[in-house]
C-alpha cells in the first residue's frame, strides 16, 4: 500500500525502535544479590588450584569405664581424607565490527539502539559468562548431595566413606508431604545431622514450588488473602503465599532440574568466586575489537552429611 507525505516514507517505517530485547534467559542467581549461599570473594579464597578441605570420617575411640589400677585405654585416633573442588575457569569472547558501529549510526552521533555496539556485545558476553558458571555449579551441587555419587573433584567414594553419605529418596514419583517431612525429621537426627531449622534451606525448581503449594493449601480457606475492608477481592493463589515449609525458607533456583529437590544446610555451602570477572581487549588483523571475559567461580560442601536430596519427582 502506497502512503502519501513525507511522514510516511519507507525510511520512517523501517527504522526499530530504539531497544533491543533479550528474548534469551541468562541465570546468575548463585552470584547474585538473592544467593541462599555465603559468596566468597577472590581475596579471601585459599591458593592453589583446588578449595581443600579436611573431613573427619572415622574416629576409633576406647572411652569407658574405669576402676582403680586400671591401664589407661588406648587413645582415641580420628581418620581425616581431603576433599577439594576444583577451581572452575571460564571465558567468553566478545567481538564488534566498527563497519558496522558506522552503519548503527545516526546523522546526529547516536545510534538507532538504547546502548553503544560495544556496550550491548559486552552485556550480553558477561550474560553468557556467568549462565555458564551457573550451569555448572547447579550440576555440581546436585552430585555433592547425593547418596552414591563419588564426593568432590576429589572422587570420594561414599561406600569407602560411608559418613559422607547424604540424605537421599530417589523415585519420590508424586511429591507427598510425608517426602518433605522425612527429609526434615533426617537432617534434625543423629544420622545426618542434626542441624538447626535455622540453618536449613529448600532450593527447589518452580514446578515443585505449584506441586507443594498444591499439597499444603488446598486443605481450608484461613490463608486466602483478603483486603482489610473485607470487601475486597479474595486472592485464591496458594503459590505465593508458599514462602517455607517446616519454617524452613524456600528458595526457587531457575533451571534446576525439575524433578529435584535439595534441603540443604546452608553454612555448609559457599560459593567461592576465585578470580574476579576480568575483560582484555585484543588487538585483532582486522578493522573490528575483541575482548576476553574471564571469571573463576565454583560451588564447594563442606559437610555433604548435612544435606538432604529428594529425586526423581514427578513434574
Amino acid at each position: 500500500m502506497a502512503y502519501q507525505g513525507e511522514g510516511y516514507s519507507d525510511y520512517l517505517r523501517e527504522v526499530w525502535l530504539p531497544m533491543a530485547r533479550l528474548m534469551v534467559y541468562r541465570n546468575g542467581y548463585f552470584l547474585g544479590k538473592d544467593s541462599p549461599f555465603e559468596i566468597v570473594p577472590p581475596n579471601k579464597c585459599p591458593s592453589g588450584e583446588h578449595i581443600n578441605m579436611g573431613l573427619d570420617y572415622a574416629i576409633s575411640s576406647n572411652a569407658g569405664l574405669y576402676t582403680v589400677g586400671d591401664a589407661m585405654v588406648t587413645p582415641a585416633q580420628t581418620s581425616t581424607v581431603k576433599a577439594y573442588f576444583n577451581k572452575d575457569p571460564f571465558q567468553e569472547t566478545v567481538k564488534t565490527y566498527k563497519m558496522l558501529k558506522h552503519m548503527h549510526h545516526t546523522g546526529i552521533g547516536g545510534t538507532n539502539l538504547d546502548k553503544s555496539t560495544d556496550d550491548k556485545a559486552m552485556t550480553t558476553g558477561i550474560k553468557n559468562l556467568i549462565d555458564t558458571a551457573m550451569t555448572q555449579m547447579l550440576a555440581d551441587i546436585v552430585a555433592w548431595i547425593s547418596a552414591t555419587t563419588a564426593f568432590s573433584d576429589a572422587s570420594l567414594d561414599r561406600s569407602t566413606y560411608t559418613s559422607l553419605v547424604s540424605y537421599e529418596a530417589t523415585g519420590v514419583n508424586a511429591l507427598a508431604l510425608a517426602d518433605l517431612e522425612d527429609a526434615l525429621e533426617a537432617l534434625e537426627d543423629v544420622t545426618y545431622g542434626p542441624v538447626a531449622r535455622e540453618s536449613l534451606a529448600w532450593l527447589m525448581p518452580r514446578n515443585q514450588l505449584t506441586n507443594l503449594s498444591r499439597l499444603t493449601s488446598g486443605v481450608s480457606n484461613l490463608g486466602l488473602n483478603a483486603s482489610s475492608d473485607g470487601v475486597g477481592k479474595i486472592d485464591g493463589d496458594r503459590t505465593g503465599r508458599t514462602k517455607t515449609f517446616g519454617d524452613v525458607p524456600i528458595f526457587v533456583v531457575p533451571d534446576m532440574s525439575t524433578t529435584t529437590i535439595l534441603l540443604v544446610n546452608r553454612s555448609a555451602i559457599k560459593v567461592y568466586n576465585w578470580a574476579p570477572l576480568e575483560i582484555e581487549p585484543k588487538s585483532l588483523e582486522e578493522l573490528a575489537q575483541a575482548w576476553a571475559l574471564s571469571i573463576g567461580v565454583c560451588i564447594g560442601v563442606e559437610d555433604p552429611r548435612q544435606q538432604g536430596k529428594l529425586a526423581g519427582i514427578t513434574a
